[in-house]
């Protein structure tokens, strides 16, 4: 039985796979923060180069200031980074500052600074025990397991056509051996649905070694705790970007990205690594550059297609031509009402009414729905097929969860490719 799995899996993987390449305009600059910006050297740019341009800049500081000497200007360059050649630092600075960093022959461009949520609708109902709600159980099929009572994203995903089931089967591999990198609001690692699988890679944001939001820990579970989980063996790794009000800066999902994507080349990940960013902001070009430069790398990353209720041009990183952009379909298969759409959205998975572990407590779950959820569904597909069938690079596992969707059952998707996420179990 794995073996017709695998096969099929195999099979749909070799059909050719297709990828919009669409330039967009920007959109309006909502959320854009007020003297913060992201300034991009050129890709060749370097260490003496970088030398040289932070010398320029203090140089500059020191003459709009009036100042005689030139001094260390730590107060306005902030955090630098280097992510596939994607590299500059952030800063504040002020409009005329801003127009002579850009006519410096090393500045590639200069990105204002922006405000990205996650996407998620918190409509939270808490169960204090797992199985008081899901009666779970596990049951060996040859290679494949069939947990009983699942909840219905897990069937979905299950079921390459449209039927009624109460059962998740998938390959007894689940995602061993793989990592997920969740950029989110941390992870509660000690709940017991995640078996010592879930650990702390680094916090951008404070020093707060927990996850005061709760969005992360919910996410971690769908892609890989042991019972709402895809791909329940994943190793779970936290990169902490989002603050307790639920708040993201552009510069400081940089941050973190550079630290993910540096681990994960350190550790000779890129074949058997995700990056699940279920943040969501206005379209930005600079984002959108970052994601493919981060594909360039082998890396795959996985968006959520937001929360808007509108066209998902106007939506980064979403509609970037690089990573997986995925958008949220309901129990009968209908567009979550406030999920964007349009070409951009590469594939949909269950986003509404969906269990996942919560971070009020070691054995608490809850109930949350949007396109951040629908993303983590997809993020875990991806671990999953990987531990099924080896290791994969980006666009490899790529084109393998989107040539292993079931096609042409989704309604109200209107422009978008008509794709659902489906595991390649067989049935």
């Amino acid at each position: 039985m794995r073996l017709s799995a695998r096969a099929l899996a195999l099979a749909v993987a070799l059909a050719p796979s297709f990828t919009s390449v669409v330039a967009y305009p920007e959109a309006p600059t909502a959320n854009v923060i007020p003297g913060q910006y992201i300034v991009q050297l050129k890709e060749d740019a370097d260490n003496a180069t970088w030398a040289a341009h932070h010398q320029t800049v203090r140089t500059i500081r020191a003459r709009q200031e009036g100042r005689q000497e030139v001094v260390d200007d730590h107060a306005s360059m902030h955090k630098q980074f280097d992510i596939g050649g994607f590299k500059g630092y952030s800063g504040s600075f002020d409009a005329s500052m801003v127009a002579e960093l850009k006519a410096l022959p090393e500045v590639e461009d200069v990105h204002p600074d922006v405000l990205m949520y996650p996407q998620t609708m918190v409509r939270r109902k808490y169960q204090s025990e797992i199985s008081e709600l899901f009666f779970f159980s596990l049951q060996k099929l040859t290679n494949l397991n069939l947990e009983n009572n699942a909840q219905w994203g897990l069937c979905s995903i299950s079921i390459f056509r449209k039927r009624v089931v109460t059962t998740y089967l998938y390959d007894d591999s689940a995602g061993e051996g793989t990592y997920t990198y969740i950029l989110d609001s941390g992870i509660r690692t000690s709940h017991v649905e995640f078996e010592g699988r879930a650990r702390w890679g680094t916090n951008v944001v404070d020093r707060t070694q927990e996850d005061v939001l709760g969005h992360g820990t919910f996410l971690a579970g769908v892609v890989g705790s042991k019972t709402y989980g895809v791909a329940k063996k994943t190793n779970l790794i936290s990169v902490k970007v989002i603050d307790h009000n639920g708040l993201s800066p552009w510069s400081i999902q940089l941050r973190g990205l550079n630290w993910a994507v540096n681990d994960i080349l350190h550790n000779r990940r890129t074949a058997i690594a995700v990056i699940l960013l279920a943040i969501s902001g206005p379209a930005n070009k600079g984002v959108d550059l970052m994601i493919k430069k981060i594909e360039s790398l082998g890396i795959l990353v996985v968006t959520s297609a937001g929360n808007g209720h509108g066209h998902a041009d106007r939506t980064s990183p979403c509609r970037s031509p690089a990573g997986i952009c995925v958008g949220a379909h309901d129990e009968e298969d209908f567009r979550l009402p406030a999920s964007n759409f349009g070409p951009e959205v590469d594939i949909w998975a269950p986003g509404h009414d969906v269990w996942s572990t919560s971070n009020k407590g070691d054995d608490q779950i809850e109930m949350q729905e949007g396109t951040s959820i629908s993303a983590a569904f997809v993020a875990g597909l991806a671990c999953y097929f990987r531990s099924m069938l080896g290791p994969m690079e980006a666009v490899d596992t790529k084109r393998r969860v989107l040539n292993s969707a079931s096609s042409w059952l989704l309604k109200n998707i209107w422009t978008s490719r008509n794709q659902r996420a489906y595991n390649g179990c067989g049935r």
